[in-house]
């Protein structure tokens, strides 16, 4: 089997996922209340991982985007690179409470070694959320 993966900005290159108004609004909702509990618990340093599974090609055509069953977490309907796709969401990776170490870490690479306060991954849970969130959602029409 071919696979491939791609990181954020290698699937920036690529065009965003089609997955219609309805799905977008749904998928907007649920990781806006999965990235509020992870500030809440003050956790950093986690990802978005989405899958794509190509379907393979059919004589019927599926129905236009809008008129799709939208679950997110059984996947969605969607189009990217061209083609009919089913897309997984899910907010995975090591979770990590900003603590003294974090603190210390950020301080150290910021104020120390000059490294932009914007560049860095280890930044205080409301930045991290926020950029998140920000970063993750564009990937979606």
């Amino acid at each position: 089997k071919r696979t491939k993966h791609f990181k954020d900005l290698d699937l920036a290159d690529h065009g965003v996922i089609s997955i219609g108004k309805k799905a977008k609004s749904s998928l907007s909702t649920r990781l806006a209340a999965d990235v509020a509990f992870l500030h809440s618990q003050r956790i950093i340093d986690f990802s978005l991982l989405i899958g794509v599974h190509f379907c393979r090609p059919t004589t019927i055509r599926p129905p236009p985007l809008e008129e799709r069953q939208h679950t997110i977490l059984d996947g969605v309907r969607a189009s990217f690179l061209h083609r009919d796709c089913i897309v997984y969401v899910g907010v995975v990776d090591v979770l990590q409470r900003y603590d003294r170490a974090k603190r210390l870490e950020h301080f150290a690479k910021t104020a120390l070694l000059g490294v932009d306060h914007g560049a860095l991954s280890c930044v205080e849970p409301d930045l991290y959320c926020e950029r998140f969130y920000k970063e993750a959602i564009k990937h979606f029409v």
